[in-house]
């Protein structure tokens, strides 16, 4: 009898210890700060409304012609808690964190936040593949898009044409 109480003792208590563990990875997973970001393109909607697009296709590339191009960047809070961005930019060619917007945005859990700059086709070049979001406790989030990463694509191409 005393046998069969030994391991139900133990079983009870290796249970707790994997609940404290899994509590435990929990709240550091809910403490800690999640964004997600990604670069992309908008352009002017029916409504006049910006559509923001994140894949190239035949239709994005016919709107790149049009004048009212803009870059975004877009940042989606993933965590638990709000969190206060203080700013958005691109990373340039060597990886250096080139500032685009500088203010305080704050997006509750799942809110959905984007920076737009207006840009010229000629002024691709000074927009990259890669975007970051900067925190107010100075944290870097990065990421990319298959839209930016093919403008990137084009434009080292249409440069080794042209060179």
């Amino acid at each position: 009898m005393t046998d069969i109480l030994q391991y139900v003792t133990l079983a009870i208590a290796l249970g707790g210890l994997a609940l404290s563990l899994a509590n435990h990875r929990y709240q550091i997973r809910a403490s800690s700060t999640r964004l997600r970001v990604m670069p992309g393109l908008a352009f002017p909607g029916s409504a006049d409304e910006l559509v923001r697009v994140t894949y190239l296709t035949p239709d994005v590339e016919e709107a790149m012609g049009r004048p009212k191009t803009h870059a975004s960047i877009e940042a989606k809070n993933l965590g638990e808690k709000p969190v206060r961005i203080l700013e958005m930019g691109f990373l340039d060619r060597t990886g250096k964190h080139v500032p685009w917007r500088s203010f305080p945005l704050v997006l509750e859990p799942e809110e959905i936040g984007a920076a737009y700059l207006r840009i010229h086709l000629g002024e691709q070049d000074s927009i990259h593949a890669a975007a970051y979001a900067l925190t107010d406790c100075g944290e870097r989030f990065e990421g990319g898009s298959p839209v930016m990463d093919d403008l990137a694509l084009r434009r080292n191409r249409d440069g080794a044409d042209n060179g």
